[in-house]
């Protein structure tokens, strides 16, 4: 792409973490210590927070690279587990046997024999677990549990914990308190300032053996105000700007190329009709009706607001009070489908019906950004401060706060209110944008390769490719989308490659954030 054109050796702004690129700015440096000396004290835990983007990632290498060699780190990236899953993972990391099915009480008799060993042979040993937000509280005691036993100066187990800012709401939890007041240090990552932005853009250019100055300084500026000090919006910006300057032939990035490099990458959604090329939009159509059952009846959803409006008239929630959710799954899920545009009886809601009109489920559990990077409204399981479940769906998302659809009206409530009420379940819809029996390959060829050529196109920004067959051009240009998209690269079109497809080409869909 653009690194001969640049003359630089690397990509300077790769999302791909490269140990040559780190960067410490003074908020990092500050974290960094404070870990440090926290999990050099005799204290169980420490914590470290942010929000997405913010370097946590970045602060924990750089703890894990200036660990003592007499310490023996368990690194956790999938805290999706109960407490007999934790258990076994940290076995697992530490190479403690174990046998199958063991019972809770057994693998904790293990690790802990297996502390005491170690710190009698001078070792120290600590958990780090990362995305520590999804952690039930019921994992979390399992782990204060573990950190109960010490010597007569410091703790046999130590535990980091990482994760975005609900982690530290999780914590203010009255059953958790015993392990919040075990915390000996905890930092919260806040955003890059001006000044550390500009840092961090020359030390990533002086690395790439780059021109320092190949940023003007309006552009910086614009980077700094639209990425809201985030490192890796930074990143995205600069590395779509270097890509824009490339297309046009100048050898400096300017302020216009970091504007439409925000409106690639950050305005999407919202700008998606007026940057749409017209050449799909004449064969678009014409596949996605294949298939479409009768069961269900297609709406519209320009005339969404209208009808949201008559039928679910926006009040202030009183939060005091208990609020009425939908009597079952499926009465919500009927009310999803019809936020699509489809009207179903509740007895056809559900999963498997929707999969006629070529719209699959995302059952998970995660974050609210998991739900905005699909950017699709969604079923979520909420819990009521009387203790009683209550079943919604988030039908909107902005800087205000979040709208929730409950039967025959619809509410508005803050981030705030929402996140500490939310269990973090969740169910989206996609649609498909290529209907296919099957996953697609090199060697097919036919019109849904057709589509595939021409969706990718648009995806990547390329010169529109209108060939039937999947050639090693278009693995090649599959492989780039799911590298930018965190997928298995392994050039293969299957229901994953297609969902991430959906969020980028899929204009009539209903967004959970800019459809206004």
């Amino acid at each position: 792409m653009y690194q001969d054109f640049f003359g630089f050796n690397e990509l300077p702004f790769s999302m791909t973490p490269n140990a040559r690129f780190l960067y410490l700015s003074e908020r990092h440096k500050e974290a960094l210590n404070y870990l440090l000396s926290g999990l050099g004290q005799g204290g169980g835990f420490a914590l470290l927070t942010g929000e997405v983007g913010t370097g946590k990632t970045t602060v924990s290498r750089a703890l894990f690279s200036q660990l003592d060699s007499n310490v023996h780190l368990a690194l956790i990236l999938n805290p999706m587990f109960s407490a007999q899953e934790l258990l076994e993972a940290i076995c697992d990391e530490f190479k403690i046997s174990y046998s199958e099915n063991a019972p809770l009480k057994q693998l904790t008799d293990r690790i802990v024999h297996f502390l005491k060993t170690e710190r009698e042979n001078g070792f120290q040993t600590i958990v780090a677990i990362d995305e520590a937000q999804h952690l039930g509280p019921d994992v979390l005691e399992q782990l204060r549990l573990l950190t109960n036993f010490e010597t007569d100066s410091d703790k046999l187990l130590k535990v980091l914990l990482i994760g975005q800012p609900e982690l530290q709401q999780k914590l203010q939890q009255a059953n958790l308190r015993q392990l919040a007041q075990r915390i000996t240090a905890r930092y919260h990552l806040l955003p890059l300032t001006q000044k550390e932005i500009e840092s961090y853009i020359k030390h990533r250019l002086s690395i790439a053996e780059g021109e320092l100055s190949l940023f003007s300084a309006s552009a910086i500026k614009t980077i700094v105000r639209r990425s809201n000090g985030i490192p890796r919006i930074v990143n995205l910006l600069c590395d779509k700007a270097l890509w824009i300057s490339y297309q046009k032939g100048t050898q400096r990035v300017d302020h216009q190329a970091v504007e439409e490099a925000c409106k690639l990458v950050l305005d999407w959604q919202v700008e998606t009709q007026s940057v749409a090329p017209t050449t799909p939009q004449l064969w678009f159509p014409s596949l996605i009706a294949i298939g479409v059952s009768l069961l269900l009846s297609i709406g519209s959803y320009r005339f969404l607001p209208q009808y949201l409006e008559a039928n679910y008239p926006i009040v202030k929630p009183i939060i005091e009070k208990p609020l009425d959710g939908f009597s079952s799954q499926s009465s919500a899920f009927q009310t999803l489908l019809s936020v699509w545009g489809y009207s179903v009886t509740e007895f056809q809601a559900n999963c498997t019906n929707a999969k006629r009109a070529q719209l699959y489920c995302v059952e998970s559990n995660g974050t609210l950004t998991d739900l905005l990077a699909l950017n699709r409204p969604a079923l979520v399981w909420l819990q009521q401060t009387s203790g009683e479940g209550l079943l919604a769906i988030l039908y909107r998302v902005n800087s205000k706060g979040a709208e929730l659809l409950l039967p025959s009206k619809r509410i508005k409530v803050s981030h705030q209110w929402f996140e500490q009420h939310w269990n973090g379940a969740y169910t989206q819809l996609w649609k498909k944008p290529i209907i296919t029996e099957r996953a697609m390959k090199l060697g097919d060829q036919g019109d849904a390769i057709l589509a595939l050529n021409r969706l990718l196109s648009f995806a990547l920004e390329q010169p529109i490719n209108s060939s039937d067959l999947f050639s090693k051009e278009t693995e090649q240009q599959v492989k780039e989308f799911q590298e930018i998209f965190g997928l298995k690269t392994d050039g293969i079109v299957g229901s994953s490659t297609q969902m991430w497809l959906d969020t980028i080409v899929n204009v009539d869909a209903p967004l959970l954030q800019g459809g206004e």
